[in-house]
């Protein structure tokens, strides 16, 4: 199961879990996310994403699987996420 908990100094996020867990929820964004010039609209959201999926590809290779995420860019990623998924429907 994922954890997102509060960082020590509340600036933002620590993202862990398991392996399968990661790899499950990249595949998802990667999927809500679609491939890259999909929507030209929201084309610099979809970099942000991205980023935050090499994040997790990371985290997938590290021996802990966490990362941290300030508050601001998570805020971001769930907007974008919810307005890729807007597009779709």
């Amino acid at each position: 199961m994922l954890q997102v908990k509060n960082t020590v100094t509340s600036l933002g996020l620590t993202v862990s879990g398991s392996t399968a867990d990661f790899t499950e929820i990249l595949q998802a964004i990667n999927t809500v996310a679609g491939p890259a010039g999909k929507r030209s609209c929201m084309a610099a959201a979809h970099v942000r994403v991205s980023n935050f999926c090499s994040q997790l590809q990371s985290a997938l290779t590290a021996s802990d699987c966490s990362f941290n995420v300030l508050w601001p860019e998570a805020v971001f990623i769930v907007g974008a996420l919810s307005g890729f998924i807007k597009f779709e429907s």
